[in-house]
């Protein structure tokens, strides 16, 4: 069963009746490299609802940005310093983490209604953290398998070019995310 959507999915661009998660990357735009004052940075000129959700595909600059100011991945707003962040995550030995992180109610709804979330739920784990560091995921050359890719902590003297953001969340508790969900319906969190 779907569970209601938390109003602040509300006001989110739609794929057919979905909510388009705040950071996913639209066809609208592209990709390129800026030079900026602390460095290179990828930056994507992407406009949400316009064009096709590249579903899995984060648009750099909102991803960055949800990273940087604790907002929502999948609404856009701001998890308060009182709210745990919340992630879904298949392997528990993860160090970096490439999503932001989400209110617990909009984890809760994506988990339930979005097709790949729902249907590797059995399989997966939710990640609990009121706090996290943040890293830069910078490409720092090419190998004959691609891009080279190093993390440095935000703020680092730069080398490479900024791609995205990562995150570490600090005092990690790691809970299935069936049994998550079946807790979150029990009570709000």
């Amino acid at each position: 069963m779907t569970p209601p959507m938390p109003p602040q999915l509300a006001r989110l661009p739609r794929s057919g009746s979905v909510p388009v998660p705040w950071t996913v990357q639209w066809s609208s735009g592209t990709e390129h490299v800026v030079q900026r004052d602390s460095g290179p940075v990828l930056v994507c000129t992407c406009k949400a609802g316009k064009g096709r959700p590249y579903f899995g595909t984060p648009c750099v600059n909102h991803q960055r940005r949800a990273m940087q100011e604790r907002r929502c991945t999948i609404c856009g707003t701001h998890v308060g310093s009182e709210q745990a962040c919340t992630w879904p995550l298949a392997d528990t030995g993860t160090r970096y983490y490439f999503e932001a992180p989400a209110h617990s109610e909009c984890l809760a709804f994506a988990l339930r209604s979005c097709p790949k979330l729902a249907s590797i739920a059995h399989r997966s784990y939710v990640v609990e953290a009121r706090d996290y560091t943040v890293w830069e995921r910078r490409a720092i050359g090419t190998s004959p398998e691609g891009l080279v890719f190093e993390m440095t902590p935000l703020g680092e003297p730069p080398s490479g070019v900024v791609e995205l953001f990562a995150l570490t969340p600090i005092d990690p508790q790691f809970t299935p995310a069936t049994q998550w969900l079946a807790d979150h319906a029990r009570a709000p969190h």
